[in-house]
Protein backbone atom coordinates (compact mmCIF):
# COMPACT_ATOMS: atom_id res chain seq x y z
CA UNK A 1 0.00 0.00 0.00
CA UNK A 2 1.31 3.38 -1.22
CA UNK A 3 1.98 6.45 2.08
CA UNK A 4 0.82 9.51 1.46
CA UNK A 5 1.75 12.05 3.65
CA UNK A 6 2.77 11.50 7.27
CA UNK A 7 2.66 15.77 8.57
CA UNK A 8 -1.41 16.83 8.99
CA UNK A 9 0.00 20.34 7.76
CA UNK A 10 1.17 19.29 4.44
CA UNK A 11 -1.35 16.66 4.31
CA UNK A 12 -3.63 19.54 3.98
CA UNK A 13 -1.64 21.44 1.67
CA UNK A 14 -1.89 18.54 -0.62
CA UNK A 15 -5.59 18.51 -0.60
CA UNK A 16 -5.75 22.09 -1.08
CA UNK A 17 -3.41 21.85 -4.36
CA UNK A 18 -5.62 18.78 -5.71
CA UNK A 19 -9.28 20.12 -4.65
CA UNK A 20 -7.64 23.46 -7.22
CA UNK A 21 -6.76 21.02 -9.70
CA UNK A 22 -10.11 19.47 -9.53
CA UNK A 23 -11.80 22.54 -10.09
CA UNK A 24 -9.65 23.46 -13.40
CA UNK A 25 -10.07 19.60 -14.47
CA UNK A 26 -13.62 20.16 -15.50
CA UNK A 27 -12.80 23.17 -17.89
CA UNK A 28 -9.73 21.90 -19.38
CA UNK A 29 -8.31 19.20 -21.25
CA UNK A 30 -4.74 18.26 -20.69
CA UNK A 31 -1.74 18.47 -22.78
CA UNK A 32 -0.73 14.89 -21.23
CA UNK A 33 3.18 13.43 -21.98
CA UNK A 34 3.57 9.74 -21.02
CA UNK A 35 7.01 8.25 -20.83
CA UNK A 36 8.34 4.84 -19.70
CA UNK A 37 11.81 3.93 -18.22
CA UNK A 38 13.69 0.85 -16.90
CA UNK A 39 17.10 0.00 -15.45
CA UNK A 40 18.63 -3.14 -14.43
CA UNK A 41 22.21 -3.33 -12.37
CA UNK A 42 24.14 -5.98 -10.95
CA UNK A 43 25.98 -5.19 -8.06
CA UNK A 44 28.89 -7.34 -6.30
CA UNK A 45 30.99 -6.59 -3.49
CA UNK A 46 33.88 -8.00 -1.57
CA UNK A 47 35.82 -7.80 0.84
CA UNK A 48 35.65 -8.66 4.31
CA UNK A 49 32.21 -9.51 3.36
CA UNK A 50 30.60 -10.48 -0.36
CA UNK A 51 27.25 -9.93 -1.65
CA UNK A 52 26.00 -9.37 -4.96
CA UNK A 53 22.52 -8.24 -6.22
CA UNK A 54 21.01 -7.54 -9.37
CA UNK A 55 17.82 -5.47 -9.61
CA UNK A 56 15.06 -3.84 -12.50
CA UNK A 57 13.68 -0.37 -12.05
CA UNK A 58 10.30 -0.23 -13.97
CA UNK A 59 9.33 3.75 -13.84
CA UNK A 60 6.34 5.09 -15.45
CA UNK A 61 5.96 8.90 -16.00
CA UNK A 62 2.62 11.29 -16.73
CA UNK A 63 3.14 14.38 -17.10
CA UNK A 64 -0.42 16.92 -17.61
CA UNK A 65 -0.20 20.79 -18.35
CA UNK A 66 -4.04 21.46 -17.32
CA UNK A 67 -3.83 25.56 -18.95
CA UNK A 68 -1.17 28.14 -18.75
CA UNK A 69 -0.94 27.86 -15.16
CA UNK A 70 -1.64 24.76 -14.07
CA UNK A 71 0.62 21.29 -14.62
CA UNK A 72 0.51 17.80 -12.31
CA UNK A 73 3.27 15.36 -12.50
CA UNK A 74 2.44 11.62 -11.24
CA UNK A 75 5.72 9.51 -11.42
CA UNK A 76 5.43 5.34 -10.18
CA UNK A 77 8.57 2.82 -9.91
CA UNK A 78 8.19 -0.29 -9.04
CA UNK A 79 11.83 -2.69 -8.14
CA UNK A 80 12.49 -6.16 -8.80
CA UNK A 81 14.91 -8.07 -7.03
CA UNK A 82 17.11 -11.08 -7.69
CA UNK A 83 19.91 -12.84 -5.71
CA UNK A 84 17.71 -12.30 -2.28
CA UNK A 85 20.02 -14.65 -0.13
CA UNK A 86 22.71 -13.47 -0.98
CA UNK A 87 22.37 -9.36 0.55
CA UNK A 88 20.43 -7.86 2.41
CA UNK A 89 18.98 -4.55 1.32
CA UNK A 90 17.88 -2.21 3.57
CA UNK A 91 14.53 -3.64 4.14
CA UNK A 92 15.39 -7.53 4.85
CA UNK A 93 18.11 -8.28 6.73
CA UNK A 94 19.77 -11.47 6.34
CA UNK A 95 23.29 -10.94 7.85
CA UNK A 96 24.78 -9.96 4.48
CA UNK A 97 26.28 -6.31 3.20
CA UNK A 98 24.04 -4.35 2.63
CA UNK A 99 23.17 -2.84 -1.18
CA UNK A 100 20.11 -0.52 -0.59
CA UNK A 101 18.23 -1.19 -4.16
CA UNK A 102 14.86 -1.92 -1.79
CA UNK A 103 12.74 -3.85 -3.71
CA UNK A 104 8.83 -3.18 -4.28
CA UNK A 105 6.29 -0.28 -5.47
CA UNK A 106 6.54 3.00 -4.63
CA UNK A 107 4.62 6.47 -5.52
CA UNK A 108 7.71 8.28 -6.39
CA UNK A 109 6.81 11.33 -7.49
CA UNK A 110 3.17 12.87 -7.03
CA UNK A 111 2.78 17.13 -7.25
CA UNK A 112 0.48 19.94 -8.45
CA UNK A 113 3.02 23.11 -10.13
CA UNK A 114 1.60 26.40 -10.67
CA UNK A 115 3.23 29.31 -13.12
CA UNK A 116 2.12 32.88 -12.40
CA UNK A 117 4.94 34.58 -14.15
CA UNK A 118 8.20 34.79 -11.64
CA UNK A 119 6.37 33.07 -9.05
CA UNK A 120 6.37 28.70 -9.16
CA UNK A 121 4.71 26.47 -7.02
CA UNK A 122 4.91 22.85 -6.38
CA UNK A 123 2.73 20.77 -3.74
CA UNK A 124 3.07 16.89 -3.33
CA UNK A 125 5.78 14.53 -3.46
CA UNK A 126 8.57 15.84 -5.56
CA UNK A 127 12.41 15.67 -5.95
CA UNK A 128 14.45 19.09 -4.56
CA UNK A 129 17.97 19.04 -6.07
CA UNK A 130 19.45 22.05 -5.23
CA UNK A 131 22.73 23.46 -6.22
CA UNK A 132 25.12 20.10 -6.81
CA UNK A 133 22.95 17.91 -4.14
CA UNK A 134 25.54 18.07 -1.53
CA UNK A 135 22.80 19.39 0.73
CA UNK A 136 19.65 18.63 -0.62
CA UNK A 137 19.40 15.90 -3.31
CA UNK A 138 17.54 12.66 -4.79
CA UNK A 139 20.55 9.87 -4.28
CA UNK A 140 19.44 9.32 -7.61
CA UNK A 141 22.14 6.66 -8.05
CA UNK A 142 19.99 3.98 -6.40
CA UNK A 143 17.10 2.53 -7.88
CA UNK A 144 14.52 3.74 -5.38
CA UNK A 145 15.57 7.59 -5.06
CA UNK A 146 14.98 10.15 -1.96
CA UNK A 147 11.91 12.18 -2.60
CA UNK A 148 10.20 14.75 -0.34
CA UNK A 149 6.68 15.59 0.73
CA UNK A 150 6.66 18.99 0.30
CA UNK A 151 5.51 22.71 -0.38
CA UNK A 152 7.97 24.06 -2.91
CA UNK A 153 8.01 27.93 -3.64
CA UNK A 154 10.17 29.55 -6.23
CA UNK A 155 10.50 33.12 -7.07
CA UNK A 156 12.54 34.55 -9.96
CA UNK A 157 13.88 37.97 -9.59
CA UNK A 158 16.23 40.47 -11.72
CA UNK A 159 17.50 39.00 -14.67
CA UNK A 160 18.75 35.31 -13.89
CA UNK A 161 18.72 35.08 -10.17
CA UNK A 162 16.16 33.19 -7.97
CA UNK A 163 14.98 32.49 -4.31
CA UNK A 164 13.81 28.92 -3.23
CA UNK A 165 11.80 28.07 -0.28
CA UNK A 166 10.71 24.91 0.75
CA UNK A 167 8.85 23.36 3.87
CA UNK A 168 8.99 19.24 4.07
CA UNK A 169 6.84 17.26 6.15
CA UNK A 170 8.10 13.74 5.09
CA UNK A 171 11.26 12.22 3.47
CA UNK A 172 10.69 8.86 1.36
CA UNK A 173 13.77 7.27 1.21
CA UNK A 174 15.70 4.77 -0.52
CA UNK A 175 15.04 2.32 1.42
CA UNK A 176 11.09 2.62 0.49
CA UNK A 177 8.17 2.08 2.26
CA UNK A 178 8.37 -1.71 3.06
CA UNK A 179 11.01 -0.83 5.39
CA UNK A 180 8.68 0.23 8.04
CA UNK A 181 8.76 0.41 12.03
CA UNK A 182 9.38 -3.11 12.81
CA UNK A 183 11.76 -5.74 11.73
CA UNK A 184 10.30 -8.49 9.57
CA UNK A 185 9.90 -11.80 11.51
CA UNK A 186 12.51 -13.96 8.94
CA UNK A 187 15.04 -11.46 9.20
CA UNK A 188 18.38 -13.04 10.37
CA UNK A 189 19.26 -12.55 14.05
CA UNK A 190 16.33 -11.33 15.60
CA UNK A 191 13.27 -13.83 14.76
CA UNK A 192 10.74 -11.31 16.23
CA UNK A 193 8.58 -8.88 14.59
CA UNK A 194 8.24 -6.80 18.08
CA UNK A 195 12.00 -5.77 17.44
CA UNK A 196 12.30 -2.34 15.82
CA UNK A 197 14.17 -1.18 12.93
CA UNK A 198 17.02 1.15 13.29
CA UNK A 199 15.86 4.57 12.56
CA UNK A 200 18.83 4.88 9.67
CA UNK A 201 17.00 1.87 7.88
CA UNK A 202 13.58 3.85 8.33
CA UNK A 203 11.80 4.24 4.80
CA UNK A 204 10.22 7.56 5.95
CA UNK A 205 11.38 9.92 8.23
CA UNK A 206 8.67 12.47 9.42
CA UNK A 207 10.00 16.24 9.46
CA UNK A 208 9.37 19.64 10.16
CA UNK A 209 11.86 21.02 8.11
CA UNK A 210 12.57 24.73 6.54
CA UNK A 211 14.82 25.14 3.92
CA UNK A 212 15.74 28.76 1.67
CA UNK A 213 18.45 29.57 -1.05
CA UNK A 214 19.09 32.69 -2.75
CA UNK A 215 21.22 32.23 -6.06
CA UNK A 216 22.30 35.18 -7.73
CA UNK A 217 23.41 34.93 -10.95
CA UNK A 218 23.63 37.98 -12.88
CA UNK A 219 27.33 37.78 -14.39
CA UNK A 220 28.65 36.62 -17.45
CA UNK A 221 31.33 34.19 -15.25
CA UNK A 222 30.29 34.00 -11.88
CA UNK A 223 27.31 32.61 -9.59
CA UNK A 224 26.31 33.59 -5.75
CA UNK A 225 24.25 31.23 -3.51
CA UNK A 226 23.01 31.38 0.19
CA UNK A 227 21.57 29.30 2.13
CA UNK A 228 19.95 28.42 4.73
CA UNK A 229 17.96 24.91 6.35
CA UNK A 230 16.40 24.22 9.86
CA UNK A 231 16.41 20.20 9.37
CA UNK A 232 14.30 18.98 12.53
CA UNK A 233 14.12 15.03 11.97
CA UNK A 234 10.92 14.02 14.00
CA UNK A 235 11.87 10.30 13.30
CA UNK A 236 15.38 10.27 14.18
CA UNK A 237 16.67 13.82 15.90
CA UNK A 238 19.74 13.33 15.96
CA UNK A 239 20.07 13.94 11.74
CA UNK A 240 18.88 17.11 12.74
CA UNK A 241 20.48 20.75 12.62
CA UNK A 242 20.77 24.33 11.64
CA UNK A 243 23.54 25.34 8.73
CA UNK A 244 24.00 28.38 7.28
CA UNK A 245 26.23 28.63 3.77
CA UNK A 246 27.18 30.42 1.07
CA UNK A 247 29.00 29.32 -2.22
CA UNK A 248 30.72 31.08 -5.10
CA UNK A 249 31.57 30.02 -8.87
CA UNK A 250 33.34 31.09 -11.37
CA UNK A 251 33.47 29.48 -14.56
CA UNK A 252 35.33 30.73 -17.62
CA UNK A 253 36.04 29.66 -21.42
CA UNK A 254 39.25 30.88 -23.60
CA UNK A 255 38.81 29.21 -26.97
CA UNK A 256 39.02 25.18 -26.51
CA UNK A 257 39.38 25.97 -22.35
CA UNK A 258 37.60 26.00 -19.63
CA UNK A 259 37.42 26.97 -16.37
CA UNK A 260 35.74 26.64 -13.47
CA UNK A 261 36.29 27.45 -9.62
CA UNK A 262 33.94 26.93 -6.70
CA UNK A 263 34.30 27.42 -3.00
CA UNK A 264 31.93 26.98 -0.21
CA UNK A 265 31.64 27.54 3.49
CA UNK A 266 29.06 26.43 6.23
CA UNK A 267 28.52 26.26 9.93
CA UNK A 268 26.15 24.29 11.83
CA UNK A 269 24.65 23.31 15.24
CA UNK A 270 22.73 20.48 16.16
CA UNK A 271 20.81 20.86 18.73
CA UNK A 272 19.58 17.49 19.65
CA UNK A 273 23.63 17.37 20.46
CA UNK A 274 24.87 17.79 24.07
CA UNK A 275 27.17 20.61 22.48
CA UNK A 276 26.82 24.04 21.65
CA UNK A 277 29.61 23.90 19.56
CA UNK A 278 29.60 25.56 15.28
CA UNK A 279 30.61 23.04 12.94
CA UNK A 280 32.43 24.20 10.21
CA UNK A 281 32.39 23.04 6.18
CA UNK A 282 34.92 23.91 3.67
CA UNK A 283 35.34 23.01 0.26
CA UNK A 284 37.76 23.96 -2.25
CA UNK A 285 36.54 22.71 -5.89
CA UNK A 286 38.66 23.49 -9.59
CA UNK A 287 38.46 21.87 -12.96
CA UNK A 288 40.03 22.63 -15.87
CA UNK A 289 38.87 21.21 -19.52
CA UNK A 290 40.86 21.22 -22.68
CA UNK A 291 38.63 19.73 -25.86
CA UNK A 292 37.38 16.54 -24.68
CA UNK A 293 39.43 16.17 -21.32
CA UNK A 294 38.66 17.56 -17.92
CA UNK A 295 40.97 17.32 -14.76
CA UNK A 296 39.53 18.34 -11.64
CA UNK A 297 40.89 18.65 -7.80
CA UNK A 298 38.82 18.88 -4.98
CA UNK A 299 39.26 19.43 -1.47
CA UNK A 300 36.26 19.14 0.96
CA UNK A 301 36.54 18.73 5.18
CA UNK A 302 33.17 18.04 7.28
CA UNK A 303 34.37 19.39 11.28
CA UNK A 304 34.49 17.74 14.31
CA UNK A 305 33.80 19.81 17.56
CA UNK A 306 32.87 17.77 21.27
CA UNK A 307 32.17 14.43 19.58
CA UNK A 308 29.99 15.64 17.05
CA UNK A 309 30.30 15.77 13.30
CA UNK A 310 28.83 18.06 10.69
CA UNK A 311 26.02 16.14 8.74
CA UNK A 312 24.66 16.28 5.19
CA UNK A 313 21.63 13.73 5.65
CA UNK A 314 19.21 14.72 2.95
CA UNK A 315 22.19 15.18 0.51
CA UNK A 316 24.53 12.41 -1.28
CA UNK A 317 27.70 11.60 0.05
CA UNK A 318 27.93 8.75 -2.72
CA UNK A 319 28.81 11.65 -5.55
CA UNK A 320 31.48 13.28 -3.31
CA UNK A 321 33.14 11.52 -0.76
CA UNK A 322 33.94 8.10 -2.58
CA UNK A 323 31.39 5.69 -4.72
CA UNK A 324 32.05 3.15 -2.47
CA UNK A 325 30.00 4.59 0.92
CA UNK A 326 32.46 3.29 2.97
CA UNK A 327 34.51 6.53 4.64
CA UNK A 328 31.28 7.04 6.41
CA UNK A 329 32.21 4.66 8.49
CA UNK A 330 35.26 5.92 10.13
CA UNK A 331 34.64 9.48 10.62
CA UNK A 332 34.63 9.42 14.76
CA UNK A 333 36.50 12.87 14.08
CA UNK A 334 35.47 14.43 10.89
CA UNK A 335 36.76 14.15 7.85
CA UNK A 336 39.52 15.87 5.37
CA UNK A 337 38.99 14.63 2.08
CA UNK A 338 41.45 15.50 -0.47
CA UNK A 339 40.31 13.90 -4.30
CA UNK A 340 41.46 14.15 -7.81
CA UNK A 341 39.66 13.05 -11.01
CA UNK A 342 40.07 13.01 -14.59
CA UNK A 343 37.39 12.82 -17.11
CA UNK A 344 37.85 11.70 -21.06
CA UNK A 345 34.89 12.13 -23.59
CA UNK A 346 34.51 10.47 -26.71
CA UNK A 347 31.00 10.21 -27.84
CA UNK A 348 29.30 7.60 -27.27
CA UNK A 349 31.86 6.94 -24.94
CA UNK A 350 32.57 8.70 -21.16
CA UNK A 351 35.53 7.66 -19.30
CA UNK A 352 35.87 8.89 -15.72
CA UNK A 353 38.56 8.49 -12.83
CA UNK A 354 38.75 9.44 -9.31
CA UNK A 355 41.36 9.38 -6.22
CA UNK A 356 40.62 10.25 -2.72
CA UNK A 357 42.65 10.56 0.62
CA UNK A 358 41.11 10.97 3.44
CA UNK A 359 42.22 12.04 6.80
CA UNK A 360 40.74 13.10 10.50
CA UNK A 361 39.51 16.75 10.69
CA UNK A 362 40.91 16.96 14.29
CA UNK A 363 43.79 14.57 14.35
CA UNK A 364 44.69 14.96 10.87
CA UNK A 365 45.04 10.90 10.93
CA UNK A 366 45.45 9.42 7.47
CA UNK A 367 42.09 7.37 7.15
CA UNK A 368 42.08 5.34 4.16
CA UNK A 369 42.04 6.22 0.52
CA UNK A 370 39.60 5.14 -2.03
CA UNK A 371 40.02 4.82 -6.14
CA UNK A 372 36.64 5.11 -8.41
CA UNK A 373 36.24 4.29 -12.24
CA UNK A 374 33.41 4.90 -14.72
CA UNK A 375 33.04 3.70 -17.75
CA UNK A 376 29.79 5.13 -19.94
CA UNK A 377 28.34 3.80 -23.40
CA UNK A 378 25.47 5.67 -24.92
CA UNK A 379 25.31 5.25 -28.59
CA UNK A 380 21.36 6.80 -28.21
CA UNK A 381 19.37 8.64 -26.28
CA UNK A 382 17.41 5.21 -25.23
CA UNK A 383 20.05 3.32 -24.29
CA UNK A 384 22.72 3.79 -21.55
CA UNK A 385 25.38 1.10 -20.41
CA UNK A 386 27.50 1.80 -17.16
CA UNK A 387 30.31 0.41 -15.29
CA UNK A 388 31.16 1.83 -11.90
CA UNK A 389 34.14 0.09 -9.77
CA UNK A 390 35.12 1.62 -6.38
CA UNK A 391 38.08 0.71 -4.60
CA UNK A 392 38.44 1.45 -0.79
CA UNK A 393 41.69 0.99 1.55
CA UNK A 394 41.22 2.09 5.03
CA UNK A 395 44.26 2.33 7.49
CA UNK A 396 42.00 3.17 10.39
CA UNK A 397 39.96 1.08 12.82
CA UNK A 398 39.35 -2.91 12.97
CA UNK A 399 39.77 -3.43 9.40
CA UNK A 400 43.12 -2.07 8.86
CA UNK A 401 44.56 -2.63 5.88
CA UNK A 402 42.03 -4.62 4.54
CA UNK A 403 40.54 -3.40 1.18
CA UNK A 404 36.53 -3.10 0.09
CA UNK A 405 36.02 -3.61 -4.07
CA UNK A 406 32.59 -2.66 -4.92
CA UNK A 407 31.07 -2.82 -8.86
CA UNK A 408 27.70 -1.68 -10.36
CA UNK A 409 27.00 -2.10 -13.91
CA UNK A 410 23.86 -0.56 -15.16
CA UNK A 411 21.64 -0.79 -18.05
CA UNK A 412 19.19 1.79 -18.73
CA UNK A 413 16.52 2.14 -21.46
CA UNK A 414 14.52 5.50 -21.79
CA UNK A 415 10.75 4.70 -24.06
Amino acid sequence: MVKMCHYPRLTGLLMSGLLLSGAILANDSPDNKLDWSARSRYADLSGSESARAASLLLRATWDAQWNDILSSHLQVDNVSRAFKNDHSDGVDLNGKPIIPDAGGADLNQAYVGMDFDSVHLKLGRQKINWDDQRFIGGNGFWQNEQTFDAALATVKFLSNSQFSYAYIGNVNRIFGDRADKYLDSNDQGYGNPSVERSPSLLGDHKHHTHIAQLAFNEWDYSQIVAYGYHMDNLTMPSASNNTLGANYTFTYKWDSIKYRLKIESALQKQPESNSNAMLPYYLLDANVGVNRIEFSARYEVLGHKDDVNFITPLGSAHDFQGASNEIQNYMKWGVKDASLGISVRATPFKIEAQYHQFFAHTTSDYLAQELDFTFSYRPSRKHVVSLLAAYFQPDTGALKGRSERKLYLDYSYNF
